[in-house]
């Protein structure tokens, strides 16, 4: 499934399922030393599996239509909300995901989201909501680099 993150008023910040695990180094027993205070994370996997995210509001009724890939993407093609940021992410030992930053929201509205691996393979759907238009949110936390 695809794992939520936040949102603001007008943003989201969601996740693709997880793939390509990163290596774990078994330990040699007996070792009494501990690993270093400050391990640096692995390098992103140079090919892995390209998923993309269809997202509409609720009341599009997304659910309904056949759960296909090609007919969710249909459905959501050319219309607002827009992935504004993508890139991977390595969230715990499942493994990288594909982060998404979707803008064009709106306030106080439920959200249908689905993650489709390679243009056939549906994962979801789940359901969020966004924050009020009063809510401050955090708007530096969506900063992609």
């Amino acid at each position: 499934m695809p794992l939520f993150g936040d949102t603001t008023a007008n943003q989201a910040l969601l996740f693709s399922p997880p793939f390509s695990p990163p290596p774990v180094n078994n330990p040699s027993y007996p070792n009494y030393t501990l690993p270093s205070a400050n391990i640096s994370q692995p390098s992103p996997p140079t090919s892995h599996t390209n998923y993309t995210l269809a997202l509409a509001p609720t009341s599009a009724g997304l659910t309904a239509l056949p759960q296909t890939a090609c007919a969710l993407r249909a459905a959501v093609n050319g219309g607002t909300p827009r992935v504004q940021g993508e890139k991977l992410w390595l969230r715990d030992a499942d493994g990288w995901r594909t982060e998404w930053l979707v803008g064009g929201l709106s306030p106080q509205t439920n959200y249908t989201a689905y993650a489709l691996q390679d243009g056939t393979k549906v994962s979801g759907p789940i359901f969020l909501s966004t924050k009020s238009g009063t809510y401050l949110g955090l708007h530096s936390y969506f900063t992609f680099r």
